[in-house]
């Protein structure tokens, strides 16, 4: 699988803080998105979205067949 995006970050969840009931680490989560903790960070992308702007973005997510 390929995850393309105009975003430099990609988080991941993988359900491990899940109540066992609900099925823990039982599937992924795979979120491109700014860094988390850009403010103060030289060099990182800014996450403020002022009035009237607009933030879009688009993911792909590519699966590929194994032969």
């Amino acid at each position: 699988m390929a995850v393309l995006s105009g975003e430099p970050g990609l988080q991941v969840y993988d359900g491990s803080r899940l109540a066992p009931e609900m099925g823990g680490r039982t599937g992924i989560a795979l979120e491109p998105q700014v860094w988390p903790d850009p403010f103060g960070r030289e060099g990182f992308p800014s996450a403020i979205l002022r009035p009237r702007e607009r933030y879009r973005q688009t993911t792909q997510y590519r699966f590929h067949k194994i032969s």
